[in-house]
């Protein structure tokens, strides 16, 4: 898709180009099972400067590319039978910060400060960091992965090199993920390979025995269960150190 200068948007679009991949994405075997999910979140966008937000829209990124969404499960069952993340919530939790810092020794409020503070950070930055500084949790993250990227693009940028700029940060954001690194709800943690799983599962002492034979069966599934490589391959990278995003996965759907 060419680059549509002055036709960028940072805030939330009514649709997305996402049907396509939501169709055939091997989980949404039920109502309302998977939803898109904005990587570089609408929430850290609105917090940049106005000067910011219309420096996006005349280089013509959006934030509602396909490169900047990704499906996710938004059933607990589901999240748990294939750790695969969970996706729910405003991702506002207030422990979802502490959780990324332990897990990759980061120090996410600081880093911000220091960027504000540095004395070689141009005015544009610091006035873009005190409104990030106000997110919460997830956005919070995302805030100052995208603030230690926006320091190096400005007004003179090429279109092109400013889009990818903020990509980047969207493939970053999505290995996070994949990694369980960054969640978007507190529960998210007990999904991974080897946590305790969901309610159900912690009741049991006991993970991935959801959707059964009898289950399917009971419940009258019209689409097939899928198995966990079917999903692995639909949903990572090879190799699983990353998600796809609806571009990749939309790009997959066109080949077979």
């Amino acid at each position: 898709m060419p680059i549509r200068e002055g036709k960028g948007k940072w805030a939330r679009s009514s649709s997305l180009r996402d049907s396509k991949a939501k169709k055939h994405h091997p989980l949404n075997f039920k109502l309302r099972s998977v939803a898109s999910h904005h990587v570089v979140s609408c929430d850290s966008l609105s917090r940049l400067s106005e000067a910011r937000q219309q420096q996006i829209v005349r280089k013509g990124y959006d934030v509602n590319h396909q490169k900047n969404l990704v499906i996710l499960p938004t059933v607990d069952e589901i999240s748990c039978q294939y750790s695969v993340p969970l996706h729910k919530s405003g991702h506002t939790d207030s422990d979802l910060i502490a959780h990324y810092e332990d897990r990759t020794g980061e120090e996410v409020e600081a880093d911000l400060a220091s960027l504000a503070t540095a004395p070689a950070s141009r005015e544009s930055i610091q006035e873009d960091v005190i409104s990030l500084n106000a997110a919460l949790g997830y956005h919070k993250v995302v805030a100052k992965k995208l603030a230690f990227r926006l320091k190096s693009i400005n007004c003179d940028t090429l279109p092109k090199n400013y889009i990818e700029t903020i990509d980047d940060v969207s493939i970053e954001i999505l290995s996070d993920i994949a990694s369980f690194d960054l969640l978007l709800i507190s529960r998210g943690k007990l999904m991974e390979e080897g946590d305790k799983g969901c309610a159900r599962c912690i009741k049991k002492s006991v993970r991935h025995t959801h959707y059964t034979k009898r289950f399917r069966s009971l419940f009258k599934l019209k689409k097939r269960v899928p198995e966990q490589v079917t999903v692995d391959s639909f949903s990572y990278i090879p190799g699983k150190y990353r998600l796809m995003s609806v571009r990749e996965q939309s790009k997959i759907i066109t080949k077979q």
